[in-house]
């Protein structure tokens, strides 16, 4: 692994153990890219992985980037794991006491307009790509996406395999092998929230074998 002196990074010793570091100790943390609503039957699923990476280093495989917000109305969080966190976590606050004024739950709207605020007034200083989803009793199911990843392998897998109608046993199907030991789901409909995590040996991998001809 290179190596690089601290001393280029501010204070210290020029030589000596304590001058050498790893790239990754002093670079951000990272949420990974792979994140996804997908509607089926009148509700939402929510998919993540849950790898956290520093550069070209894993630095955690079972990162929570699923976020509840208030309700049934969850965010689903890419990109600095401390500004996303961060966002999440001012927004979960604000919606509470803006739910105490309404004495309900607020709109997923609400809560999307507020992400996207957020994302917008800090932009030159917070690098958060998010997806809000929920259920609320006025348009029940609702997905917005604040900023996409704009992955080209995943943008095209789902426009191969997606279709209107879709069951709930095929969204969860629905899964990427590549991107993490752990794959996190939340399906959220007016009965409530249902969450799933699918261990390594229950994601289905994807090799030469299991592609269907062209």
């Amino acid at each position: 692994m290179a190596a690089t002196l601290a001393a280029a990074l501010g204070e210290g010793p020029v030589w000596g153990p304590k001058a050498i570091a790893s790239d990754w100790e002093n670079q951000e943390v990272f949420t990974g890219i792979p994140i996804m609503a997908v509607q089926f039957d009148g509700n939402i699923i929510l998919e993540a992985s849950f790898r956290t990476t520093t550069e070209s280093y894993t630095t955690n495989r079972v990162t929570d980037k699923l976020t509840p917000i208030h309700g049934g109305t969850f965010c689903c969080h890419s990109g600095s794991a401390a500004d996303t966190q961060s966002e999440a976590n001012v927004v979960a606050y604000q919606l509470g006491w803006h739910s105490v004024e309404l004495t309900e739950p607020p709109l997923v709207h609400t809560v999307a307009s507020l992400l996207k605020e957020m994302c917008y007034q800090y932009r030159k200083d917070l690098m958060a790509e998010i997806i809000t989803e929920g259920w609320d009793s006025q348009k029940g199911r609702q997905a917005f996406t604040i900023r996409d990843s704009r992955s080209s392998y995943i943008c095209g897998y789902v426009e191969a395999t997606y279709q209107e109608g879709v069951t709930k046993k095929e969204c969860l199907q629905s899964t990427d092998g590549s991107s993490s030991s752990v794959i996190h789901l939340a399906a959220t409909a007016e009965s409530g929230i249902e969450w799933k995590v699918l261990l390594g040996d229950e994601i289905v991998q994807l090799t030469i074998a299991t592609l269907s001809p062209l």
